[in-house]
């Protein structure tokens, strides 16, 4: 109980003595980052309670400065380097926006559909430490748009990647958060004004885009930001989902290729609280395909602490929070009934369902693709069976990974095929169809 009360103590006398310094100073230079001098005396009495109260940092920077909107507000702490430099705040609980991204290609030899697998390090920047003991998804948190009091320009890269390990570490463990910020002196932020601005000029492109397609869905965010630009607007964030996964496709794999717009498949969106992340922080997740197409070979993968010269369309993980990425094939995985593996390595397991659903949109489309768009999915096989054919039996996988499942997509690819080259569909004919396609799969 004393406790209790010598930090309630401790948290008046801090709203007190910020009140009374701040009562003959304009209260807008603590939000703009001017130089004042304060009464010296004061001043020093507030980092002495902060150095031995840290969990006050933060909430000073709120204090000091004027109450966030509804739409947030960034509040930035020039009082220490403990902490984070900046905090955003607003009225309404945390919701987070990310997206996960599978890269995919056909071996055009064999006909393998092959995805990319990565593994985290154990610890941010630091693999020696060696790599988690599963393979995750590719992707991280959208880089939301900018709050009324945030940076015009970017934050440091290094610094950021720091704290978010040592914010990891906490989460898991409950180890020390001991990452100082760097003290900013001066710098531009984003006001009402700028915002209502982007706003003003993000509606004037949009209407110049409605006129040429109703059916309009995501802009594409680097026309958008181009356009912004000859507004004289500088866009620094995600503009969208699709910007988002661009940048984090870039970001962990290291792929020095083209990247573009036309790359992204959205496949869907999930928001499965308390699985994709820890329960305090509610993710919608968007999940992206990047289908390369059919290639002769895989695209080359070079470790992450190689320093030469690499080939065009190349992968390297990042090695800052990525420390490996290799090639598997669908069929190729271990599945049980407790888990899914390869080489030995265990999926994780909010993964699996994400790999199963893309790995099908894919292969859904190449049977649209095949049949000349006659077959649009595998359910349109089923159908087409029961209708036709009722008593006909066709193989069926209980997922996408395996030599099951690689069967099954090649009937299913055989089916597609023959239905175009069938000019009389019937009973019969598709009796034929079947029996051909089973007989030419064993």
């Amino acid at each position: 109980m004393k406790s209790t009360n010598k930090n309630s103590t401790y948290i008046k006398i801090v709203i007190g003595l910020i009140v009374g310094v701040l009562s003959g100073l304009y209260i807008g230079h603590f939000y703009n980052c001017k130089k004042t001098i304060a009464p010296k005396p004061d001043l020093e009495t507030i980092q002495s309670i902060l150095d031995k109260n840290p969990e006050l940092n933060d909430a000073v920077a709120v204090i000091s400065t004027k109450s966030a909107t509804q739409y947030g507000k960034e509040f930035h702490n020039n009082t220490t380097t403990e902490g984070r430099r900046s905090v955003i705040a607003h009225p309404y609980s945390k919701q987070g926006s990310g997206v996960s991204v599978t890269i995919s290609y056909i071996d055009a030899a064999s006909g393998e559909r092959k995805i990319m697998l990565m593994q985290k390090l154990k610890t941010r920047g630091k693999p020696a430490e060696g790599l988690k003991d599963e393979f995750d998804q590719i992707g991280g948190y959208t880089t939301g748009a900018g709050v009324e009091g945030s940076k015009k320009t970017g934050l440091s890269f290094d610094e950021e990647e720091a704290r978010d390990a040592a914010e990891d570490k906490y989460v898991e463990n409950g180890s020390k958060l001991n990452i100082k910020s760097e003290k900013v002196e001066k710098s531009e932020y984003i006001t009402k004004d700028d915002l209502s601005k982007i706003g003003n000029v993000i509606k004037e492109y949009y209407d110049g885009e409605f006129k040429k397609d109703q059916y309009i869905k995501n802009l594409d965010p680097v026309e958008i930001k181009n356009y912004l630009k000859t507004k004289g607007i500088t866009y620094t964030k995600d503009y969208n989902l699709v910007d988002a996964a661009m940048r984090e496709f870039k970001e962990e794999t290291g792929y020095n290729g083209p990247i573009t717009p036309q790359m992204i498949k959205i496949g869907y969106t999930t928001d499965n609280y308390a699985l994709d992340n820890v329960p305090n922080l509610h993710t919608i997740v968007s999940h992206i395909i990047i289908d390369l197409g059919k290639l002769d070979k895989a695209p080359q993968i070079y470790s992450a602490d190689y320093k030469g010269t690499r080939e065009a369309n190349s992968f390297q993980p990042n090695g800052t929070e990525v420390g490996k990425l290799e090639w598997a094939s669908m069929d190729k995985f271990q599945q049980s009934e407790a888990d899914l593996k390869f080489n030995g390595v265990q999926i994780r397991k909010t993964y699996v369902p994400i790999i199963n659903n893309l790995v099908r949109q894919l292969r859904n489309e190449e049977l649209q693709s095949e049949s000349n768009g006659m077959i649009s999915s595998r359910t349109s096989i089923d159908l087409w069976t029961k209708h036709f054919a009722g008593d006909k039996k066709l193989p069926k996988a209980n997922s996408e990974f395996g030599s099951d499942a690689q069967k099954q997509h090649k009937f299913d690819m055989c089916f597609a095929k023959h239905v175009t080259l069938t000019p009389i569909i019937n009973a019969q004919a598709v009796a034929k169809i079947i029996d051909d396609c089973q007989n030419s799969n064993k």
